[in-house]
């Protein structure tokens, strides 16, 4: 696995998503690990982070929009007003993240664990919502 500690959003401050792919192209069949990070000014559109340990990470505001996240690691990372349209967060953990305001529009939830620890498959609303 790979760790990129904080010093990430140092390096690719707000780069385009092609550059961040470029960047990542070695690791992409390996597992991202970017906790705690800060990536509020960075462009990740269309970037892969399947299997991407995200846990803490600061993701306010962040377009995640059509993302595969799935079996990510999203425990406490803040997920404000972050754009989660048609995101997979198929087998994600997002215990105690922040979801408020968040863009769920079509998000794909299968097997996620919520906020509140929750499941989505069992917990009646097959998704995990966002507290406004």
């Amino acid at each position: 696995m790979l760790s990129f500690p904080l010093l990430f959003p140092l390096v690719l401050d707000k780069t385009g998503s092609e550059e961040i792919e470029t960047f990542f192209s070695p690791f992409l069949s390996r597992s991202i690990i970017l906790n705690g990070a800060d990536l509020t000014e960075v462009d990740i559109r269309g970037v892969k982070l399947h299997r991407a340990q995200l846990a803490d990470a600061n993701m306010r505001g962040v377009d995640l929009s059509e993302l595969n996240l799935s079996l990510g690691l999203l425990q406490r990372a803040q997920l404000t007003k972050a754009n989660l349209t048609k995101a997979n967060l198929s087998t994600v953990d997002l215990t105690d993240a922040d979801l408020r305001y968040a863009k769920l529009i079509g998000t794909i939830f299968s097997n996620t664990t919520c906020p509140d620890g929750s499941n989505s498959d069992t917990n009646g609303l097959n998704a995990c919502e966002a507290i406004y």
